[in-house]
């Protein structure tokens, strides 16, 4: 790996100026990778820089409804909290080097990837490779699921050690809730819609002291292999 503090000047950088200013190459002759570029080419190339305040950023990790990569004009403009295209939501801090890139070494875009190269470019908590490959039983107890998935590409979320949706997800053990199950989170999946959010399904949401969801039941140390 490279120098650690080189790398976090190379992240603020990437998240507060690329792709913000237009490339001053478009109006010669020379042609080159838009892809590998760290300036603007179009408006569907371009992002907005994203101002942190108090912890909000000026404009949120999801798309658009009004303009998003298309020909469509949104009434707020520059102004709206939206992201009007797929280069300000890969690169917006919600996203950024949150996952791992399925291309690696034949990426096209290098070291200007929205996506990380390496565990060590990851920007969430994530488990070393032994314990993605071996996991042992303790570790299945303990945290199994209860990561969320940087791995990039389709895979089986089945045998996969890190959870991929909320239904799937486990709190860690080391929290308290015991193996019994939650009677509130099993009624609002047994009759509710897949779409809500997890404290609608159960008003104690992190803090309840019971299980939700098999995962959390099936693999809690009480409960498990036993």
């Amino acid at each position: 790996g490279g120098d650690p503090m080189q790398e976090l000047q190379q992240v603020d950088w990437m998240l507060r100026e690329f792709k913000t200013m237009p490339c001053s190459l478009e109006s010669s002759c020379s042609s080159h990778d838009h892809r590998c570029c760290p300036f603007c080419h179009s408006e569907r190339d371009r992002r907005r820089p994203v101002a942190i305040v108090g912890n909000v950023a000026s404009y949120l990790g999801e798309p658009c409804p009004s303009q998003f990569d298309d020909n469509r004009i949104c009434a707020n403009g520059d102004a709206c909290t939206f992201c009007h295209s797929t280069a300000e939501l890969l690169y917006h801090p919600d996203f950024f080097r949150k996952r791992l890139c399925h291309q690696a070494r034949r990426c096209p875009r290098g070291r200007f990837c929205a996506f990380a190269h390496n565990r060590q470019e990851l920007l969430v908590p994530h488990f070393d490779e032994q314990e993605e490959a071996e996991p042992t039983e303790e570790f299945i107890a303990y945290r199994f699921k209860t990561q969320w998935c940087p791995i990039g590409g389709p895979h089986d979320w089945e045998s996969c050690v890190y959870a991929h949706t909320y239904r799937d997800w486990r709190r860690s053990p080391i929290l308290g809730y015991s193996s019994h199950p939650c009677p509130r989170w099993a009624s609002s999946v047994a009759g509710g819609t897949r779409e809500l959010g997890y404290s609608e399904r159960c008003p104690f949401g992190f803090a309840c002291p019971m299980s939700h969801g098999a995962k959390e039941q099936l693999y809690h140390p009480q409960f498990y292999k036993t």
